[in-house]
Order: structure tokens, then sequence, then C-alpha cells
């Protein structure tokens, strides 16, 4: 995978499916990532049951939120 110099990324940036979200600390990518920023190592996750489907409260999906050892890294082609 490819480093890039990107620091924030939000899934709502058309460009946001060519970056994975990497945990430093393992180098495992993380599932979920609504939102990363790598410079402050914040991030967001939606959280999906066993069966994949979004977990909702009444009304909003369940996120939470995250501070780690974070890259934005961009995927090989």
């Amino acid at each position: 995978m490819e480093r890039t110099n990107k620091m924030y990324l939000n899934v709502k940036d058309p460009e946001s499916y060519k970056y994975d979200v990497i945990d430093l600390n393992n180098g495992m990518k993380i599932p979920g990532v609504q939102e990363a920023n790598d410079e402050t190592g914040e991030f967001t996750i939606i959280m999906k049951d066993l069966d994949g489907n979004w977990i909702k409260s009444e009304i909003d999906l369940i996120e939470f939120k995250f501070k780690g050892n974070i890259k934005l890294v961009r995927k090989e082609n």
C-alpha cells in the first residue's frame, strides 16, 4: 500500500474509496471508519452486528469515536 500525506478523510469525500485507515500498532486495516484524521489520530467508526447490519439506536446509527496511532494509506490498484 502506498502511503499518502492526506491527513483527513470522510466517507462523503468522493475519493474515500481509494484509502484505508491502518492501525500502526498492528498493521491492520480498521473496518467501518467513517472519518479519520491521521494528524490527530482521531477516527469515527459506525458499528455493524455479526450479520453485517448497521447497529442503530431508535433514530441514529451507533458511532464510536477513538484516538489511536493511525495512518491513511492509499490502496494499490
